[in-house]
């Protein structure tokens, strides 16, 4: 292909790609988002691309100059295709929990049925488990309960033999009682003083 022809299909394909633009201050930049396919680009560019615009001043306002273009990363496609996708395993997950007191969240999840233990060394660190749940506790002083919360969902055997045992224990915190939910499952919720909101659900008996 002509090398003019190329510089006429980049263009081209630069004007098509939809843009989102900021245009209040000098630093701001216009960034090109691409979701477009091989067809789109040709031999001009083989992946999608991301560009960045700089402004320049003229006169009273602000405007973009040309595009450098940069390649995106390889598509998922791609990394199926060298099997890099597949050389990873996923074995488990251990969602962190910020809570203010370390020594009294993991009295808590005792009471809640769970084994519960510091991290051996200087960080206020601990780790929960119960069966093949796994939850990480990070210490944080200042952590606001009434601004900043987490929440995780549990699914287990039984929702509402599990209410009487946490609702019973004497942990301090807010419980929303068992009911039926419109996807199917048997449900309550417990709110601790740090602001976790616990879901647990179980399938709703037939």
């Amino acid at each position: 292909m002509h090398r003019g022809c190329v510089a006429e299909q980049a263009e081209l394909a630069l004007a098509s790609i939809p843009r989102t633009v900021d245009t209040r201050s000098p630093q701001m930049t216009e960034r090109l988002v691409s979701a477009s396919t091989d067809e789109t680009f040709g031999s001009v560019w083989p992946r999608a691309t991301a560009a960045y615009v700089k402004p320049r001043r003229v006169g009273d306002g602000w405007k973009t100059s040309r595009a450098e273009a940069t390649p995106a990363p390889p598509s998922r496609r791609r990394l199926r295709k060298t099997g890099a996708m597949n050389e990873v395993t996923f074995s488990n997950v251990a969602p962190v929990l910020i809570v203010r007191d370390l020594d009294r969240a993991l009295r808590r999840y005792r009471k809640l049925g769970f084994s519960a233990r510091a991290h051996d060394g200087p960080f206020r660190y601990g780790f929960v488990e119960r069966d093949s749940v796994e939850l990480h506790l990070s210490e944080s002083p200042e952590h606001d309960h009434t601004k900043d919360g987490s929440e995780i969902y549990f699914y287990v055997s039984d929702a509402d033999a599990l209410y009487a045992a946490w609702s019973s224990s004497g942990v301090r915190g807010r419980f929303i009682p068992p009911h039926d939910t419109p996807y199917g499952l048997r449900e309550f919720a417990f709110v601790d003083r740090d602001g976790t909101a616990h879901r647990v659900g179980s399938s709703m008996p037939k």
